[in-house]
């Protein structure tokens, strides 16, 4: 009996539901008025019309009209032939109006009003050929999600929400910025500004004569592997801003770009992919990219070279670009050593010398030292990082200051000069580094520190710890 009552309950509620959707359906909710006309469920495209078809579309809603005209098989601005239209932004909009499908098709309306066509809230018209078709978009039906419209007296569509995000544009959301490119196979950058230049290279290979493992030089300069990749990634793969004026080429002084303040040129390899009957095959090609920047007063310009087309860019980009000097992108380590690679290591302390010496396994990245005191096998790994992470502090160590030895490091490597370092007691927080005869450089005392009890750990025996 239980059972029983719950299917009659369970199918009342199933009708009450059914007579409120028909009511939503069928009934205008915000005016109250019953629907009119006949109504046919669709499913079917409206137009039924390729992109590819549509020869001009334009559109007013809210106050604003774009006009898009095809000429030659490119989208143009029917009034601006110079403005850069979107191509796909163009043929995307052509494809929803062209192929748009209705749900509900009401025939025979009375009353256009009840569906806001009788006063269109935005208007579209397309043309393909010779047939030209005045669209009019009404109301939201009630239920959300779609949009009445016409384009025959006395017939309504019912289309896709969809249609109101590609009327609530302006001609400026289709405007085609130009192309970038990912620059980070990285070959050399050229920074040429009013008074100074920057410049530097990649190599595989690297020609520091102390470590093989630096690859940015500027010119005989060693320059850091991590700061110079993060100031090339910023300079080289740039996000274009906001477009300012797309036909500047004859007044390019109002955006300080008729003498730019700097240029900036990235040699690049770019990597693109093709089919071919083997399949998809990678692609690469030698690449320039390169652009200029200028500044008015407190507003910041970038142009593509030989562009018509200035941007914004930021105050930090344009700051970047002019001030990053080689001394800025310098090692900030004492040394930077694979020491698989090394055969020896010197190291001096309290008048008291131990010499590391290393058996090397394999070759290139597969080599691995094992290294020996007094032959004995030893485990350097600690002395070896808080070597290759002795960060340099300052460049700035004043020459007149009293030093007193703390450590003295002779590094010798095959095919590469020995590394050479001393290290001083310079104040009561840092410590001065004598590297290769550079006696410029401050490095932290904690680090100095950490580096000694490192040594002691290794080198020491147990009964002198």
């Amino acid at each position: 009996m239980k059972r029983k009552r719950t299917m009659i309950v369970s199918l009342g509620i199933l009708a009450v539901l059914g007579c409120a959707v028909f009511a939503v359906k069928h009934m205008d909710l915000e005016n109250g008025l019953d629907t009119n006309g006949d109504e046919i469920e669709s499913g079917d495209a409206v137009f039924g019309i390729s992109a590819d078809d549509v020869d001009a579309l334009s559109w007013t809603y809210k106050g604003n009209t774009v006009s898009l005209v095809r000429e030659d098989g490119e989208w143009i601005n029917a009034d601006d032939a110079v403005f850069p239209v979107d191509q796909d932004k163009a043929d995307d909009f052509a494809s929803f109006v062209g192929s748009a499908k209705s749900d509900l098709i009401i025939e025979n309306i009375e009353n256009m009003k009840q569906y806001g066509l009788e006063s269109p809230s935005a208007e579209i018209t397309m043309k393909t050929g010779n047939d030209e078709y005045v669209i009019e978009v009404g109301n939201e039906n009630s239920i959300g999600g779609s949009y009445y419209i016409s384009f025959s007296e006395n017939t309504a569509y019912l289309v896709d929400d969809e249609l109101i995000d590609y009327l609530n544009t302006t001609i400026e959301d289709y405007l085609k910025k130009e192309d970038t490119y990912d620059t980070s196979d990285l070959k050399d950058v050229r920074i040429e500004r009013n008074e100074s230049e920057l410049s530097f290279e990649y190599k595989e290979e690297g020609t520091d004569p102390y470590s093989s493992e630096y690859h940015y030089f500027s010119g005989e300069t060693t320059l850091d592997n991590e700061l110079t990749e993060d100031f090339a990634d910023e300079i080289g793969n740039i996000t274009l801003g906001d477009c300012v004026d797309y036909d500047a080429a004859d007044h390019l002084k109002e955006y300080g770009l008729d003498t730019p303040d700097a240029a900036v040129t990235v040699n690049y390899v770019k990597h693109t992919e093709e089919e071919t009957d083997d399949g998809t095959q990678e692609k690469t090609e030698d690449a320039v990219f390169s652009y200029e920047i200028g500044h008015v007063k407190s507003s910041y310009y970038l142009r593509l070279s030989g562009s018509s087309i200035v941007y914004s860019m930021t105050e930090s980009l344009y700051n970047t670009i002019m001030d990053t000097a080689a001394e800025d992108l310098l090692p900030d380590t004492v040394c930077y050593i694979n020491f698989n690679h090394a055969s020896e290591v010197e190291l001096t302390l309290n008048d008291e010398t131990f010499t590391l010496t290393s058996k090397i396994k394999g070759s290139g990245d597969d080599a691995e030292a094992e290294w020996k005191l007094n032959n004995k096998e030893i485990d350097p790994e600690d002395i070896f990082a808080d070597l290759n992470s002795l960060a340099v502090t300052s460049r700035e160590a004043d020459e007149d200051t009293v030093r007193t030895e703390m450590l003295r490091v002779k590094i010798s490597q095959e095919g590469l000069e020995d590394i050479n370092i001393v290290i001083y007691k310079y104040t009561s927080g840092s410590c001065a580094a004598d590297v290769n005869g550079d006696t410029s450089i401050l490095v932290s005392r904690s680090a100095v520190t950490s580096l000694l009890d490192a040594i002691d750990t290794a080198v020491l025996p147990d009964d002198e710890d």
